[in-house]
């Protein structure tokens, strides 16, 4: 942990994950409590692995949560992942309502309009990973953004990069 927050390796919360986060961790043989007070750093080798863990359980979640997944283009499909991976299917489901909806009727331009209005009640992270999302939502569809962010300013930095939607 960084001292403002529980997150470890690439934006992986250890309190948001709750009863998750010690079922992963154990999977590495790491104690929860060990890493949670921060007398355990993981290796680079374990921050990979366990961003490894996690996206694949944010894409079979979009997969089974979205009936229109493998119809969405690659774009589409990277800001649904990358949305389920920062705030978790239920984080996601529950605080997202009208997104969810949005996406499943493959409404993107909605999808993308209610994250950017979308206001974080605690301030912080959360509302770091709605601008990134929005941003990719916005780039996959052509649609203005209401923020701004880098080509690669992602939840994934070093290990996964959005490319710009091509011009049309």
């Amino acid at each position: 942990p960084n001292g403002r927050d529980t997150d470890i390796g690439v934006g992986y919360n250890l309190t948001g994950n709750g009863d998750q986060a010690r079922a992963d961790l154990a999977l590495f043989g790491l104690d929860y409590a060990q890493v949670l007070a921060g007398k355990i750093v993981l290796t680079d080798a374990q921050i990979d692995s366990l961003l490894l863990l996690t996206m694949n359980r944010a894409r079979d979640s979009a997969q089974r949560l979205f009936p229109n997944f493998g119809q969405m283009n690659t774009d589409q499909q990277i800001a649904v992942v990358d949305a389920l991976f920062a705030f978790g299917a239920s984080g996601f489901l529950d605080q997202f309502p009208k997104t969810v909806a949005a996406l499943r009727a493959g409404d993107f331009a909605t999808a993308a309009k209610e994250l950017s209005d979308w206001k974080d009640p605690q301030g912080g992270g959360a509302a770091d990973a709605a601008r990134r999302v929005t941003a990719a939502f916005a780039r996959a569809l052509r649609w203005p953004a209401a923020v701004t962010t880098s080509s690669t300013g992602t939840a994934f930095g070093k290990h996964w990069s959005h490319r710009p939607a091509s011009s049309p």
